[in-house]
């Protein structure tokens, strides 16, 4: 069946196939367009009325008529007006899946995808990890390196559940402050769900993205802290407001907060956990950071860290 045989591109037949990509949400009011050639990354498109137009125009369907030939018809016309078209109220991005009559824009984890390691090699595997926590980010204390693995499990086995408080690591370039929490961003939850900035300032901007549907957000480089990061840790929602439209789309917030910094933090930032990350012995040591981020490159360490947290 080609794309011009009309059997197979009945209105209703098209109308099935360009809901798969395409349909309309009420609140705001836009139609959400999914293309097949988007990442894992890329969020589905919000287009206006006069756009979804524009991106449908040469789609077309068939009609059969009297005589049995069949006549080409326009099919976004037609479409936008059928009382039943896809539809839903409002996007949302809930990981337990129970919103009903919403488009949710959670996915898992990117690590989930992967290949599983197999149970006896994930000691190993994330050994490296954990020393470089305990060892370099903690000087060496066993509990505090506890309470980050336990932040960042948090944020895999209870997304819905995001911690109140935040990270807040600091301490000298080449300390290695945020080596570990890129890795984790980037490699384990994937850039659908993290967002990393060196600009504070980035996260106060609603038409970023930064915070729509992030589980993490990573700011580095952080020289004073703005009060903004304060009120993300405890705000129950964020919202993402399109270029040139004054309808913003309002989520749960679900977003981890990880600084880290040179220098100590304000007396204000008082719902962060602070870690002064003091490794004499490591600081500039390049064979350590080199060793350390081959291991990092290895495709079975992200999957193996994600069944260790998880």
């Amino acid at each position: 069946m080609g794309v011009l045989d009309p059997e197979a591109n009945s209105y209703e037949l098209v109308k099935e196939r360009h809901e798969h990509e395409c349909f309309r949400v009420r609140t705001p009011n836009a139609y959400v367009v999914i293309t097949n050639d988007q990442g894992y990354d890329q969020d589905p498109e919000l287009l206006e009325l006069s756009r979804v137009k524009d991106a449908f125009c040469d789609k077309y369907f068939y009609e059969k008529k009297e005589d049995g030939t069949y006549e080409q018809h326009k099919f976004m016309p037609r479409w936008l007006a059928d009382k039943t078209m896809r539809t839903v109220d409002r996007l949302t991005v809930d990981p337990t899946g129970g919103e009903k009559d919403a488009y949710n824009l959670w996915r898992a984890p990117l690590a989930s995808t992967l290949d599983v390691v197999d149970d006896g090699m994930v000691a190993e595997l994330v050994q490296p990890i954990i020393d470089h926590i305990q060892k370099v980010i903690c000087n060496g204390d066993s509990d505090r390196a506890k309470h980050i693995l336990e932040f960042l499990s948090n944020i895999l086995k209870h997304p819905e559940q995001r911690s109140e408080r935040g990270l807040y690591v600091y301490g000298e370039t080449g300390a290695g402050a945020s080596l570990i929490f890129k890795f984790f961003c980037s490699e384990v939850l994937g850039p659908y769900n993290s967002f990393q900035t060196y600009n504070q300032t980035v996260v106060l901007d609603a038409s970023s993205n930064s915070t729509f549907h992030r589980s993490c957000v990573l700011v580095g480089c952080v020289r004073r802290t703005h009060k903004i990061l304060n009120h993300l840790i405890t705000k129950k929602t964020v919202c993402f407001r399109r270029k040139n439209s004054r309808s913003p789309v309002t989520v749960n917030n679900l977003v981890n907060l990880i600084v880290t910094s040179k220098r100590a933090p304000n007396k204000s930032n008082n719902n962060f956990d602070v870690f002064h990350c003091r490794p004499k012995l490591r600081v500039g040591k390049l064979e350590y950071f080199d060793m350390l981020l081959a291991h990092l490159r290895r495709p079975e360490v992200a999957r193996a860290f994600y069944q260790f947290l998880t």
